[in-house]
């Protein structure tokens, strides 16, 4: 279906970009020059918000008509604001930053102190790649806006995306110059310099930023991973146990942060960042589940399961802790340990689907077809378009010789989908 809605429409803006040249050709039709008819620029104005507003991927001959249409309107009124700012976004359309940094150039002229004008240039000056003029503009709108310093943060953020690391810092370094405590800023800054690799710059930043913050959670947990960065686990560790005695922390806030530290410091150290977690949120599935691989990665399966059981002592009905068990029991082949652990589960949340199916393949894999069946059977008069179900009676039917059976399980399902 989402596929169907998507399909509708892409026909709904090709059939409103056809309406919107035949109507644009109208307009330009003659000499092409609406000065005497007012009429026919105020719908020049119309037609060329329609195809701003449409935010496609629209044809090129669409955007043509547009920049001829805001040629049109500029040549009547040369200082119509709306129409130069049209002039940057019609130009992005034709694929031509540079043109869109001129016309951004030429508003700015007309209108020097306007901050949306200034905001244009701005962006327009990034995609056009061109540093220097970028930074200008936003030292432009600082001088209109004194203090808001939001543009440095997202170009700083759109350069980094676009894997202009060096942009990235060099316009962050001079927003920190005229506002040295921005939050946004430094933290902008440490995570981009540790991206680039200079860990340690970053941990430099960092440390003055934690310095002047030393209750808040962020510069401690980037703290945490500049140290790691630069070879000091320890220090680390002991920068992340910082964090955990702060109040009021939240498993979103800190989870990236536990999960870089862990994938950089090693298989004994990222046992200690989720025991921490783990011990932090005992009431969060992902601590214990992240808990349990680090310690399968470094002391093997039965350490593993002790690790998820002593999550399931916090978290006593949940089902994905006890699927984890039982697969770990299935990969050492202890099946009659799995099938136990899922008899426990059942018995708590007979319907869930996601526990039958792979109860169902266990006592499948142990022999047992007759109930492997049942379960099946089960679980199909729940969700009777469950396909890992449907292949499981195959399979039951195939493994007992009941060939004929097995096609007329699959026949029943073919049958269903006409």
């Amino acid at each position: 279906m989402a596929g169907l809605k998507l399909v509708e429409e892409n026909t709904c803006t090709r059939k409103l970009a056809r309406h919107l040249e035949a109507v644009a050709d109208a307009i330009l039709d003659g000499s092409k020059d609406v000065s005497g008819e007012p009429a026919k620029a105020d719908l020049a104005r119309h037609v060329i918000r329609l195809i701003l507003q449409l935010n496609e991927e629209l044809p090129l001959s669409l955007w043509t008509r547009a920049e001829a249409l805001s040629r049109c309107i500029r040549a009547v009124s040369p200082h119509d604001k709306e129409a130069l700012l049209a002039q940057i976004e019609i130009a992005n359309g034709l694929k031509q930053p540079k043109r869109a940094l001129q016309y951004a150039q030429d508003a700015s002229r007309l209108f020097p102190e306007d901050e949306t004008v200034l905001r244009r240039l701005a962006r327009a000056a990034w995609k056009a790649k061109n540093l220097s003029a970028a930074h200008e503009a936003m030292r432009s709108c600082n001088t209109v806006r004194p203090g808001d310093y939001g543009l440095w943060i997202t170009l700083a953020r759109a350069w980094r995306d676009e894997g202009d690391l060096a942009s990235a810092v060099t316009a962050l370094h001079s927003l920190l110059d005229a506002r040295p405590c921005h939050r946004a800023g430094r933290e902008l800054l440490v995570e981009t310099l540790l991206r680039q690799g200079e860990a340690e710059a970053a941990l430099a930043h960092v440390r003055r930023w934690q310095a002047d913050e030393p209750e808040e959670a962020r510069p401690l947990l980037l703290l945490a991973i500049a140290l790691a960065e630069t070879g000091h686990a320890t220090a680390a560790l002991d920068a992340l146990a910082a964090v955990f005695q702060l109040p009021k922390l939240s498993l979103r806030q800190v989870q990236p942060s536990c999960e870089w530290l862990a994938a950089g410091v090693g298989r004994e150290a990222a046992v200690t960042v989720w025991r921490m977690t783990a011990a932090y949120f005992p009431k969060k599935r992902i601590a214990w589940m992240r808990l349990s691989d680090a310690v399968m990665e470094q002391a093997g399966i039965e350490a593993a399961i002790q690790a998820l059981r002593e999550g399931q002592r916090h978290l006593a009905d949940d089902h994905a802790l006890s699927l984890k068990v039982a697969r770990l029991f299935v990969r050492a082949r202890r099946l009659p340990e799995a099938k136990k652990e899922l008899d426990t589960t059942l018995a708590l949340q007979p319907g869930n689907s996601l526990v039958l199916e792979v109860y169902g393949k266990l006592v499948l894999d142990m022999g047992e077809t007759a109930q492997a069946d049942r379960v099946f059977k089960d679980l199909l008069s729940r969700e009777p378009d469950n396909q890992n179900a449907i292949l499981g009676r195959v399979e039951v039917a195939a493994g007992r010789g009941d060939t004929m059976v097995a096609f007329q399980i699959l026949e029943d399902v073919l049958l269903q989908d006409e």
